[in-house]
């Protein structure tokens, strides 16, 4: 425990926090502040509430000093403390991946309906995840569809590297084959369901986007080429390849590229059987057959 000038209680360094980050212009400055408090003194939110007098230990206050110096030059809270969490399970991240956002949980509800089919008809379904990251995705699924088996790939070896470790986490490694690959390229079965959120930001906007993505995400797993649409491009127009009889395609997309990708998959041969919007009511995910 830390006596004299340097004693701080957990209450005290969250209010403290709190005005750090408003200060500072944050959009969240109460739930950044309880989130960092939380990783570094290990206080939840209800013992912040009910013991606000607990006092941390030096070297909680030295962590969490250094969470907050973080944050305020606009690195961002999940990256900080090294996870996130994605349709209930606890993501790692390292800086090849993205952080899992709760929107992409859309494209998950959108085919688990198809791959419990799936699993009821034939007694299994194969999934291929296109630049997994953290595995978020085909993690997910094979959580709600213990028949399910999932090929993930990422062009990047650190972002299969920590897709398998979170699937170690949840013990779901045996379920999982991983594929250093560009797209398709090292990819030579068939699947029942292809997936993929890939990089769908204009090259030219990426400058203009907020510190907290420009500066921290990796800009291989932004960029989509000039239009934002060359990753659909590829997947749209090679698919057809590594699909089974009856197997599906479905894809996140960016809020105005509804028309365009799904364009891209009719001149490729296939027809749009859903689409669906996220929280905020933009178009999000598309679903091919």
């Amino acid at each position: 425990m830390t006596n004299g000038s340097d004693a701080k209680s957990i209450g005290q360094a969250y209010r403290d926090a709190q005005q750090q980050f408003r200060d500072a212009g944050l959009e969240t400055p109460d739930i950044d502040a309880a989130l960092l408090l939380e990783h570094a003194s290990d206080a939840t939110t209800i013992e912040r509430i009910t013991r606000p007098e607990r006092q941390m230990t030096g070297a909680q206050i030295s962590t969490f000093a250094n969470f907050v110096e973080r944050r305020i030059d606009r690195e961002p809270v999940h990256r900080i403390i090294g996870e996130r969490e994605f349709y209930g399970l606890a993501l790692g991240l390292n800086e090849a991946t993205l952080i899992p956002r709760p929107d992409t949980e859309i494209l998950v509800d959108m085919v688990l309906p198809f791959v419990q089919q799936c699993i009821k008809k034939s007694g299994r379904c194969s999934i291929l995840d296109l630049g997994t990251g953290t595995g978020a995705i085909a993690l997910a699924i094979l959580s709600q569809a213990p028949k399910a088996t999932a090929t993930i790939t990422d062009l990047e070896p650190k972002a299969l590297e920590m897709a398998l470790t979170n699937a170690e986490r949840h013990q779901l490694q045996e379920r999982v084959t991983s594929i250093q690959s560009d797209w398709f390229e090292n990819v030579s079965e068939r699947y029942d369901l292809i997936l993929s959120n890939p990089p769908y930001i204009a090259s030219e906007v990426i400058k203009a986007l907020s510190v907290d993505v420009r500066d921290y995400d990796p800009h291989l797993a932004l960029d989509g080429g000039e239009t934002g649409l060359d990753a659909y491009s590829i997947i749209s127009s090679q698919c057809a390849s590594y699909l089974k009889t009856d197997g599906r395609i479905a894809v996140e997309i960016g809020f105005d590229q509804k028309n365009s990708v799904t364009k891209l998959f009719n001149q490729a041969g296939f027809k749009a059987i859903e689409a669906r919007t996220d929280l905020n009511r933009n178009n999000r995910a598309l679903f091919f057959t």
